[in-house]
């Protein structure tokens, strides 16, 4: 999870470099120009990999907790029967 918080954080990173870069008057229109290029390919470039990876992670976040509320049930159910019983042993 760390991971991918710091791809996306990395990505993010760099977008708002060169945004800051290609709207600063204080460098060369060839250095503008050059930035505001760089931004729009980091843009277009594919994000499959990491959207792929978020939403892995999602899925097997989710299917933990899924098994984690299966198996607190599951306990709450066998301390009931073990309640039980041992009330039935007492009389």
């Amino acid at each position: 999870m760390k991971a991918l918080h710091d791809q996306q954080e990395a990505y993010d990173k760099e977008c708002k470099r060169l945004e800051e870069k290609s709207s600063n008057m204080t460098f060369s229109v060839v250095l503008r120009n050059k930035a505001a290029n760089e931004l729009h390919q980091l843009k277009a470039k594919d994000p499959l990999p990491l959207n792929k990876a978020k939403l892995t992670q999602a899925a097997a976040l989710k299917k933990v907790e899924k098994e984690r509320k299966a198996q607190e049930e599951a306990e709450r159910l066998t301390q009931k029967k073990l309640i039980r019983h041992n009330q039935h042993w007492k009389n």
